[in-house]
């Protein structure tokens, strides 16, 4: 998961993409997986925030 917010992190901070879940979580995610999107989301939300040229 880290990998893949890395790689979005260049776009989402100059506005071409919002980081966030853009489906609902599949059944088969534990919910330890989640509880780690959500620290990454929260974590790579606040960087994004303060790179973005905005």
């Amino acid at each position: 998961m880290r990998t893949e917010f890395e790689r979005l992190v260049p776009t989402a901070s100059k506005g071409g993409y919002f980081i966030s879940c853009d489906h609902q979580t599949p059944p088969e995610g534990s919910y330890s997986d989640y509880q780690l999107y959500c620290a990454l989301f929260r974590e790579y939300a606040e960087k994004t925030g303060k790179t973005s040229a905005h």
